[in-house]
């Protein structure tokens, strides 16, 4: 497996359109919203967002790092190889196809096609 580019950087939080001040206070400018997904604009190759598609964060990873690829299903297959296993299955969001792994301390990273 080897990632193309970095996809996206997001944070999870638990309301989305209550977290929006505070992101605008910061000066980021709201960009495309898809339902609980929020992103902004920032230029440049790499997205960020907020995702309030948990409703608890306290005691969960709260962020995560999307590695964008060409073959999710061989990069899954390399990974099982190396003895890494999927958080749940995939998600086919009709954009886009993507599964979770979690790092040695559970943080989420996000393999998309």
């Amino acid at each position: 497996m080897k990632p193309t580019k970095l996809n996206v950087v997001f944070y999870w939080v638990s309301d989305v359109d209550a977290s929006l001040p505070f992101y605008r206070d910061l000066g980021l400018e709201p960009g495309p919203r898809f339902g609980d997904w929020q992103e902004f604009k920032i230029g440049g190759t790499c997205r960020f967002a907020i995702h309030g598609g948990r409703a608890d964060t306290t005691g969960t990873p709260t962020g995560a790092v999307s590695l964008q690829v060409d073959d999710l299903d061989y990069a899954i297959a390399s990974l099982a190889e190396k003895g890494h296993e999927p958080i749940g299955g995939i998600t086919d969001t009709g954009r886009n196809r993507f599964v979770n792994y979690a790092d040695p301390d559970g943080n989420e990273i996000q393999i998309i096609e």
